[in-house]
């Protein structure tokens, strides 16, 4: 995360802050009856004109898994600094 972020001049991710943020969404989709899932960390440079960096992870069912079927997706804004 942090290489890709030097790529496209993003500040360095904070790992405290991403840390935290893994732990609020692996915990919200177990507390939600999730199962086996992907968890996906999303950083990018946020609106295309002036605003902050967007960061944010979100966890989805795996894709052709025997819970294909769950439609829970749980979502995990960056917790304040």
């Amino acid at each position: 995360l942090a290489h890709s972020a030097r790529q496209v001049d993003l500040p360095p991710p904070d790992a405290a802050r991403w840390h935290a943020a893994v732990g609020i969404a692996v915990d919200s989709w177990l507390r939600t009856g999730g199962d086996e899932g992907v968890l996906r960390l999303v950083y990018s440079r946020g609106r295309e004109h002036g605003s902050d960096p967007t960061a944010y992870a979100t966890m989805l069912p795996v894709p052709n898994s025997a819970n294909a079927g769950n439609t829970t997706t749980a979502y995990a804004a960056m917790p304040d600094a």
